[in-house]
């Protein structure tokens, strides 16, 4: 992963995990509405695939000129549910402190398939990272959210430069979508530069050693986790992932 010298150092780059029952875009990247990766589009994943890679692309907005780098990865099994990491690093790698405001709105997109079984409604979750140079310029903002074919978990910001740790929960119904073969998942990152943004400032969703600003909002989590858990007709089922102790999608 491309690394920047404002960012922390961390122990782990996970973030955005998400443990749940996902599915029209598979790992599709757009950057102000132009799309960066997966262009422009892929199959969703289904049964006992997966996906990994990463990015690094430069985008101009205003004049000005921001690096977006990070990896990301999915999967997806009847069995053990779906994943799904990614972690967006935005540096400004203009000579120049900046004179206008700079908005970069990063969503990816991720779907999953599957035609076995019941219900999406149930219980989602959220656990986010967000982290903004001090050298950002002043007002300068940071933003996300997770929602499943439109409906969110929660928003979490918008916050200045720092370091914060934010979690969410919400149950979600989808209506009709509620016994569909797909699910939708949707990231938006909204992260903007204020005037006066110095060369090399930076935001990002990644993991941060101690001390951050823990926001509780529902619960939390030990590690940087989002999982998301869904009802069915037959059984919930709680898997251990690893180190991660996260809920997902139970099949008998």
């Amino acid at each position: 992963m491309h690394k920047t010298s404002w960012l922390r150092p961390w122990h782990s780059i996970l973030v955005f995990l998400i443990v749940a029952p996902l599915a029209a875009k598979s790992e599709v990247i757009t950057v102000n509405s132009t799309c960066e990766v997966g262009c422009p589009s892929t199959p969703p994943l289904t049964n006992g695939q997966s996906i990994s890679g990463n990015f690094n692309f430069n985008v101009t907005v205003n004049a000005d000129t921001y690096n977006i780098s990070g990896g990301y990865s999915a999967s997806y099994s009847t069995a053990d549910g779906s994943t799904i990491a990614v972690t967006p690093v935005v540096t400004y790698t203009g000579a120049l402190p900046t004179v206008t405001t700079d908005t970069i709105s990063f969503v990816m997109d991720q779907s999953y398939f599957d035609t076995t079984c019941c219900t999406w409604a149930g219980l989602y979750g959220e656990t986010v990272p967000l982290q903004m140079s001090s050298s950002a310029g002043a007002g300068s903002t940071m933003q996300a959210q997770l929602l499943y074919d439109g409906v969110g978990v929660g928003l979490v910001g918008p916050y200045g430069p720092g370091s914060y740790l934010v979690s969410n929960s919400a149950n979600l119904d989808f209506g009709a979508q509620d016994t569909a073969a797909t699910l939708a998942a949707e990231y938006d990152f909204d992260f903007t530069f204020a005037p006066g943004t110095l060369p090399g400032a930076g935001a990002a969703s990644v993991a941060t050693p101690e001390p951050v600003m823990t926001i509780p909002a529902g619960f939390c989590l030990i590690m940087l986790v989002f999982y998301a858990r869904r009802r069915n007709r037959f059984s919930n089922e709680v898997y251990n992932m690893g180190e991660l102790s996260s809920t997902i999608r139970g099949e008998d």
